[in-house]
């Protein structure tokens, strides 16, 4: 996909905050530096200077690469405490995910591999966003995660294992720009790419909003393999592990998606569809709706009801970076219309907590 401004700066501002955490410890202990532009041009030369490091009992080790099997990874800090070394990582998330534990033990193994006669703590250490530096340490016990660290490990080797080599989907020149220093460092989002081709296959996921992977799987073994066969889906069938009120709701958006792909829409008869109870389409809207997406042939137009004079349009905007471990809503607007037709913007900011309760 074209480079995300967002990713870009995410990715900027956590480089800054691996820096902060790095220069808070800085103020009371020693630093080596081992980062470098380079360290995929040969990897075995930088993790042999991590090596080097931790066997010369340095104090704290910044970036420090490390290579084991298939892995390559690069800790952002490994802290000596006492005897051991425990493995530190910069996240700017303000919660820890089972992504980021995945990682530390992946470290930690690597670590172990690369340098056997240097002990790695078994308690890591998330340095997370949200406060200074070194006011928000999560510690992670990683034997606790050591079990779904190798079954996960073992399942990604065996995918990669079977990947089957093709021409690349991209131009070299329209590849997103590297952060590192390999020619076809492809980092950034494929979502465009792999949208287009989920649609060309028909796949069920892209075909139809909502789906999750236990419902494809019913549907998959009930003969139902593409998004077109679960819009075609007959009305009277029945599919093991899925409620017929879920397989209705599903073979209703994979129709409405179907129409859409081929320059369709919703018709001009379409009304607001109104949500019964648990928030879902009540069975005979859901039916009408079925059928119309189906049968359609007018010019289709966007399903919104008439105009009120007591319409408001509301809208939030909101900063994951700021605030607690939510992020904040620093914009709320609202616009209403006059009666001569005419909009008025109200709005309010919120620039800190209280400010945010009050709007």
């Amino acid at each position: 996909d074209p480079v995300d401004p967002f990713s870009q700066l995410l990715a900027a501002k956590g480089d800054a905050w691996e820096r902060d955490v790095r220069d808070a410890l800085a103020s009371t202990r020693s630093v080596v530096d081992l980062s470098t532009p380079n360290v995929r041009r040969d990897p075995s030369a930088a993790a042999s200077k991590t090596a080097d490091a931790l066997r010369a009992g340095a104090d704290v080790i910044y970036q420090a690469p490390a290579v084991g099997g298939s892995f390559l990874g690069v800790p952002d800090l490994l802290v000596r405490d006492g005897d051991a070394y425990q493995i530190w990582d910069a996240k700017l998330s303000r919660a820890a995910t089972p992504s980021h534990v995945m990682q530390l033990c992946c470290y930690a193994e690597l670590l172990e591999d690369l340098c056997p006669d240097v002990t790695i703590s078994p308690i890591a250490t998330l340095a997370l966003g949200g406060a200074g530096p070194l006011e928000s340490l999560r510690p992670v016990d990683l034997p606790a995660y050591a079990a779904s660290w190798r079954r996960l490990r073992a399942r990604f080797l065996a995918f990669a294992d079977r990947f089957e080599s093709t021409d690349e989907p991209w131009a070299l020149k329209d590849a997103p720009a590297p952060r590192g220093d390999a020619p076809r460092d492809a980092h950034g989002r494929w979502a465009g790419l792999a949208s287009t081709r989920l649609t060309k296959t028909d796949d069920l996921f892209a075909g139809c909003a909502g789906l999750t992977r236990r419902q494809a799987n019913a549907l998959k073994r009930a003969g139902v393999a593409t998004a077109n066969d679960l819009a075609s889906f007959n009305d009277d069938e029945r599919v093991p592990g899925v409620r017929g009120d879920q397989l209705r709701r599903l073979r209703g958006q994979a129709a409405l998606q179907r129409r859409a792909r081929h320059g369709g829409g919703l018709t001009t008869t379409t009304p607001w569809w109104p949500l019964g109870p648990g928030g879902t389409l009540r069975k005979r809207d859901l039916e009408a709706l079925v059928a119309d997406a189906r049968n359609a042939t007018e010019t289709p137009r966007c399903p919104l009801p008439p105009a009120h004079p007591l319409d408001l349009f509301f809208d939030l905007e909101g900063d994951p970076l700021l605030g607690g471990s939510r992020g904040r809503e620093y914009l709320w607007g609202v616009a209403t219309a006059g009666k001569d037709g005419s909009f008025q913007f109200d709005a309010a900011w919120a620039h800190d907590a209280s400010a945010e309760a009050a709007a």
